[in-house]
């Protein structure tokens, strides 16, 4: 928008009562920081989550950390991230760990969680996190467990960061 403005003024003069074209583009720039200010308002959240247990994609993860923060917060959800004042973004993958035993299943949940204020472009938080979890029935249910402990760990991250 500066050098839009800076067009402007060269071809048009500096008066935005007689240069249209600046007058455009200073409206422009008012309806772009309203914009801006309203997604600060709103503060609304955008959620990117790609999840798999072992070789199969895990669904739960998603809305697990949407209803949690939901749930613990004012804060709400947006679509994409240009409406959005953060994005939350979080890569986890499951594997398999040493059992201490033939009917003792263990898992742990690696994710990368990295968290973007979307107006400025500025990351505020990236780390990776572990969850473990145990099952006696098998590695995917040792897996889910795994998952909840990092679903509460994610969702606890973007509220403290708030």
């Amino acid at each position: 928008i500066g050098r839009e403005i800076a067009v402007a003024v060269k071809m048009g003069g500096p008066d935005i009562n007689t240069n249209s074209k600046l007058f455009d583009v200073v409206q422009k720039a008012k309806e772009e920081l309203e914009r801006l200010e309203k997604r600060k308002e709103d503060k609304l959240l955008y959620l990117s989550s790609s999840a798999f247990n072992f070789k199969t994609e895990y669904t739960g993860m998603h809305s697990a950390i949407k209803g949690y923060i939901a749930k613990n917060s004012n804060l709400r959800f947006a679509n994409n991230p240009e409406m959005a004042f953060w994005g939350v973004y979080v890569t986890a993958t499951a594997k398999e760990s040493p059992s201490n035993g033939p009917k003792d299943y263990n898992a742990s949940v690696y994710a990368y969680v990295k968290i973007v204020d979307e107006i400025q472009g500025v990351t505020i938080y990236e780390d990776e996190i572990v969850g473990r979890g145990n099952s006696k029935i098998d590695y995917q249910n040792a897996a889910v467990r795994a998952y909840k402990k990092i679903n509460q760990k994610v969702s606890d991250i973007v509220l403290d960061c708030r």
